[in-house]
């Protein structure tokens, strides 16, 4: 028998964080447990394409 997928870490931010409109669809009932955390970045958001992404920068990113 193959053991089941490990648990990992992850960090989440914008509307994948408890609460926000993808929250329900893409991680509800698949996290085991969520903590307020900050990453160092910079957010940016591509409006053709409807998405937010992360870099690596100076600015404070919050998330969970």
């Amino acid at each position: 028998m193959m053991n089941p997928t490990p648990h990992l870490p992850g960090f989440v931010y914008g509307t994948l964080r408890t609460g926000e409109e993808n929250y329900s669809r893409y991680l509800e009932g698949r996290a085991r447990g969520e903590l307020p955390e900050t990453t160092a970045g910079e957010l940016y958001f591509i409006a053709s394409e409807g998405y937010p992404f992360l870099t690596a920068g100076e600015g404070m990113v919050r998330g969970s």
